[in-house]
């Protein structure tokens, strides 16, 4: 009914009425040239947004800006609704915004607004028998006649309420780590005692990066729509105490702990909660001092990897956020593990939990602590010279549980 009420109605307007579009986006104005069936003239207008704290003085705004067009009405997008004015001021009228995204549902609720002005511009004929109606002043929604015109590059701010949605966001700071590996052999009584690695703390440092180019909607909070991410983290003075059993002695050796993170991701946005699905590519790296003594069987681990996860992120109140995620790694390498000289072939596969928390600061920068756990389970079919056992020599090594847990802070900002 409204569909049909909007085209009668534009059939008794001219060609030459002319309709602007507050917009900084070329498909909206074009859209709804093409719901109006091109029976009237849509002029666009790129602007941030209209002046005035309150709706009504961002209506009287834009019906400035339509007299100085010589224009019928302007039409706009106001906290998620498309709202029109006529350049008289006699008529306002509004409708929530579905789908923001699209161009087709705001030229579909644009020109059903549009259809309804129009027709209500049209007086509908009184009855023969009813008396003349008494003339009622209609007071419209004014504008200041002594302000300048609104251009077509406005660079009026957004208030505060409706800030952009941010597309960036980088943090930097520090982490705590604590890591170890489990040796288990088969048979479990086998003559040699593999090598002890309890779990050894250390610190670092760590930087992320996300850019998020096209977020769901123009207003938030949040980075949402598809981005991407890199992590890095690298160790400070980091050491490993190991026992030398067949020379009976012990000493603290220097350890490099290197990591990086490349991710896609998709985040969605329903509520108050982000969900995020992700595909990633890592190394993590653990390297010890060139004089480490070869008789303890600790090897260099470079794991390499591909990954999938997800994640969700609730919003604890307006800006302050927790979040919880898992991902599964398929390892691509393992470093000296795989080396035949070592523990030879075999699988290796691994998870990460992963929680964090994020405090704001001001409306950019934000506080954020995480904690993560990683789990990567190596076992050997028994071809390398410390899992063999068919090798006098052998540790009998079946299988290495290497896990490591990290705590950080992080300082960022978001824009």
């Amino acid at each position: 009914m409204r569909s049909l009420l909007f085209l009668v109605a534009l059939t008794s307007v001219a060609s030459a009425d002319r309709v602007v579009v507050l917009t900084d986006r070329a498909d909206l104005p074009a859209a709804l040239q093409g719901a109006a069936a091109d029976r009237v003239d849509v002029v666009a207008r790129a602007t941030d947004s209209l002046p005035g704290d309150r709706v009504l003085d961002r209506a009287a705004s834009a019906q400035h800006l339509a007299i100085a067009n010589d224009a019928t009405a302007v039409v706009w997008i106001d906290n998620g609704e498309v709202w029109i004015v006529s350049a008289d001021g006699r008529d306002m009228r509004h409708a929530p915004l579905a789908d923001s995204a699209s161009p087709h549902v705001f030229g579909a609720i644009a020109a059903s607004l549009l259809g309804e002005m129009i027709a209500s511009d049209a007086p509908a004929p009184a009855p023969a028998s009813a008396p003349p109606a008494a003339e009622v002043a209609i007071v419209p929604v004014a504008a200041d006649p002594t302000a300048p015109a609104l251009t077509a590059a406005a660079i009026v701010r957004a208030p505060e309420t409706r800030r952009r949605a941010p597309r960036f966001d980088i943090s930097g700071g520090t982490f705590l780590a604590e890591r170890g590996m489990q040796f288990h052999q088969d048979p479990a009584d086998a003559l040699v005692a593999p090598p002890s690695y309890p779990g050894a703390g250390f610190g670092g440092v760590a930087l992320q990066a996300a850019v998020f180019p096209r977020p769901e909607q123009p207003y938030g909070e949040d980075l949402t729509g598809p981005g991407a991410t890199i992590s890095i983290q690298k160790s400070t003075g980091a050491e490993l105490g190991a026992d030398d059993l067949l020379n009976d002695t012990y000493g603290r050796y220097s350890l490099d702990y290197t990591a990086f993170d490349l991710g896609v991701h998709y985040r969605h946005q329903t509520g108050p909660i982000v969900l995020d699905g992700m595909i990633n590519f890592g190394r993590a790296s653990w390297s010890l001092e060139s004089d480490f003594p070869q008789s303890i069987e600790i090897p260099d681990t470079s794991y390499d990897y591909l990954g999938a996860g997800a994640a969700i992120e609730l919003a604890v109140t307006e800006r302050a956020r927790l979040s919880l995620g898992a991902r599964y790694m398929y390892l691509l390498s393992t470093g000296d593990i795989s080396d035949q000289s070592w523990y030879g072939s075999g699988a290796s596969q691994g998870f990460g939990l992963d929680v964090g928390i994020k405090v704001p600061i001001t409306s950019v920068l934000y506080l954020r602590g995480s904690l993560e756990y990683r789990r990567i389970a190596s076992t050997f079919i028994g071809d390398g010279n410390l899992s063999s056992s068919a090798s006098m020599s052998s540790l009998d090594v079946s299988e290495i549980i290497d896990s490591w847990f990290t705590a950080g802070l992080q300082i960022g900002a978001a824009f």
